[in-house]
């Protein structure tokens, strides 16, 4: 009996809104725990229940579904558009700021382009 229960809190009644086959009175939940309790007892496991329970009533009996091959990308997608977003935020952001920059000389090389001149002959009076 303590299976059942733990099996049809995990399923959602069908003509129930939020609530589990075992929180529900409604004639279908009570056939759905009729149906698990004949499982249980002709030796199933928990997942080949739910597995039946899924292909006749379809994915959304289950409260908690299994993850499926595409779940992968509903996690991973947005984070890899996240991260092409701000390297491109930030190769526009160089480009733009490369371009703002007035092109001068370090003042060292300032210093060194001005000792190469030579000194004129300074006038004292």
């Amino acid at each position: 009996a303590a299976r059942v229960t733990t099996i049809t809190k995990e399923v959602r009644c069908p003509t129930c809104e939020g609530l589990s086959a075992a929180d529900s009175d409604a004639k279908a939940a009570l056939a759905i725990r009729e149906e698990v309790y004949r499982r249980v007892q002709a030796g199933q496991s928990n997942g080949q229940i739910k597995a039946y329970l899924a292909s006749r009533y379809g994915d959304d009996i289950l409260l908690k579904p299994g993850a499926t091959s595409w779940s992968w990308l509903v996690w991973a997608l947005p984070v890899a558009v996240g991260v092409g977003a701000a390297g491109l935020l930030g190769i526009r952001m160089h480009s733009w700021s490369s371009r703002l920059a007035p092109s001068t000389k370090l003042p060292s090389e300032k210093v060194e382009s001005d000792s190469q001149v030579e000194p004129t002959a300074v006038r004292r009076e």
